[in-house]
């Protein structure tokens, strides 16, 4: 339970506990109380868990309720190697998703590798844990989940979700209209380094050996997520620990892959928690909470990333190491290239009741965390571009925190400083950084980073619909005082990209094919990516 505890401070400043429904899904919580039309198709259902150990409320169980059987007997595979859905013939074309079966799953657990067909949909009710084995994922699959439902992936186990640009395999709300954290989301929890003790839990309750995490293999493998959407899923992950993502990844060491993934819709978008995965083009769209979310001794690299937040939402990147406890290695110190964090500044969704201690922002550090941040756009946040919490963290900046070669810039004029300076930080109300002044370190000309004023174009990334940002847009300053050298320790994943921000210029056939929001061809006709709003 100490862990747990330790968890939830680290994931959370206290000051800093944004609400987990955005004002801008108030309009949509009067639709809810009218009945929900379920996605399931009108056919016959295949149930899978029926009968079994339901386990309490929480979605926790008898460490052996759930476990896998073949759905074609409904009696347990005695040598508890074949996945539950065995028989399906990997050479036979995908029929359409309007002929596949829908598969049940009702608080499952795996103890061997699965496989989940492009023969079927699923839908989760309640929780699906793999101990052990691959759980592999067809391109083109469409994963449901019922309210509250899970997936774990735990620390013996990973995942293989590969979908394609053309066939992305997606994770989504059972039923619709959805809002973020209508299900709890996908974790993975991997073997590599945190900063908790051991016996930190997620998902489960505490003691359940199946939702332990962290170690000491920092090259662990906790799989690969390819062109994977996730939607709508978020919230708390149970009543015990970290406040939950949508995409949550524990103690995933170097070795995991993941990459072309969209969380959309979500109260957290993606949680790190220690382990050192790293990301590449990733994009997390209509967060009501935090985007980006690292803690307990997160070392990962990130490279690519979008994230986009509304007015009253919290940062866009927010990094903890643990309140409780600054000293015990490893420290939180990500390493991220070409990000663009996009702010409504007031704009985007109907105004509703924000939180009272501040506005969205482009990056919080709080609790001991370190960054390194490169090659980055911020534009149009209501409140800050960067803010400090914390003189322990402030004390950092300069040496362990570098954010260098980065952009700043604002759609209008500000009504906050986008770097607050000495004392009482407007918005605030206070001096919560020990008289540290964000204007004036990041503002030294030796970091190279720039804000202009004048000659910086951008289209609006919220003139579409509310919840599509235009990250595509023709006017992302790029060329000259940039970071032009790969990271240490990541040379093998950095990619030479000479523009600030996520994507360069828009302006010829080649570079829209760069647009790695959209599709290989950039047809958005054809993209990957989706921005349902309910």
């Amino acid at each position: 339970m100490q862990a747990s505890s330790q968890a939830a401070a680290t994931a959370q400043h206290p000051r800093r506990a944004f609400s987990a429904c955005h004002p801008g899904w108030l309009a949509i919580s009067a639709l809810l109380l009218v009945a929900c039309t379920s996605l399931r198709p009108s056919k016959d259902v295949l149930r899978v868990g029926e009968g079994q150990d339901q386990g309490p409320a929480n979605g926790a169980g008898d460490a052996n309720a759930g476990v896998a059987r073949d759905a074609s007997t409904g009696t347990r595979d005695a040598a508890g190697d074949a996945p539950f859905d065995a028989g399906v013939d990997d050479s036979m074309p995908c029929p359409d998703a309007s002929a596949r079966e829908l598969k049940l799953l009702t608080n499952l657990q795996l103890d061997a590798g699965a496989h989940f067909s492009c023969a079927h949909d699923y839908e989760i009710d309640g929780y699906v844990v793999v101990t052990s084995g691959t759980l592999r994922i067809d391109p083109g699959v469409v994963v449901r989940a019922r309210q509250g439902a899970f997936l774990l992936i735990g620390q013996n186990a990973r995942i293989e979700a590969n979908g394609t640009s053309e066939a992305p395999i997606v994770f989504t709300a059972a039923t619709h209209p959805a809002k973020p954290g209508t299900w709890r989301g996908l974790l993975l929890l991997g073997r590599a380094q945190t900063a908790l003790t051991n016996g930190a839990t997620l998902g489960l309750p505490p003691g359940d050996p199946r939702a332990f995490f962290g170690g000491n293999d920092d090259e662990h493998d906790c799989g690969v997520l390819r062109y994977v959407r996730i939607e709508f899923a978020g919230g708390s992950t149970n009543e015990y620990d970290f406040p939950g993502a949508a995409l949550t990844l524990a103690g995933c060491g170097r070795r995991s892959q993941i990459e072309h993934v969209q969380v959309h819709a979500s109260t957290d978008g993606i949680g790190l928690i220690g382990g050192s995965a790293p990301l590449k083009r990733v994009l997390v769209s209509a967060a009501s909470a935090d985007g980006i979310e690292w803690a307990a001794g997160y070392t990962g690299f990130i490279q690519f990333a979008i994230v986009q937040t509304f007015y009253g939402a919290g940062a866009a990147l927010k990094g903890s190491r643990s309140e409780a406890d600054e000293v015990t290695p490893p420290a939180s110190a990500p390493v991220i290239f070409n990000a663009t964090l996009l702010g409504a500044n007031v704009r985007g969704l109907p105004q509703g009741a924000v939180d009272p201690n501040g506005f969205e922002t482009g990056v919080q550090l709080q609790a001991g965390s370190r960054l390194t941040l490169r090659n980055a756009l911020v534009y149009g946040f209501a409140g800050a571009w960067i803010d400090v919490i914390g003189a322990s963290t402030a004390g950092l900046v300069g040496t362990d925190t570098l954010v260098t070669n980065t952009i700043f810039a604002d759609s209008a004029p500000r009504k906050n400083q986008g770097l607050p300076g000495v004392g009482v930080e407007r918005g605030d109300g206070e001096d919560d950084d020990g008289g540290f002044s964000e204007d004036e370190s990041f503002r030294n000309p030796s970091l190279q980073n720039r804000f202009p004023t004048a000659g910086f174009t951008l289209r609006d990334p919220y003139a579409a619909t509310p919840l599509r940002p235009d990250v595509s847009a023709d006017g992302f300053v790029d060329g000259g005082n940039l970071a032009d050298m790969a990271p240490p320790g990541w040379a093998e994943l950095w990619e030479p990209a000479f523009y600030a921000g996520a994507l360069p210029k828009i302006q010829s056939t080649a570079e829209r094919a760069l647009d790695w929001t959209r599709g290989e061809v950039s047809d958005e006709a054809r993209a990957w990516t989706a921005f349902p709003e309910e």
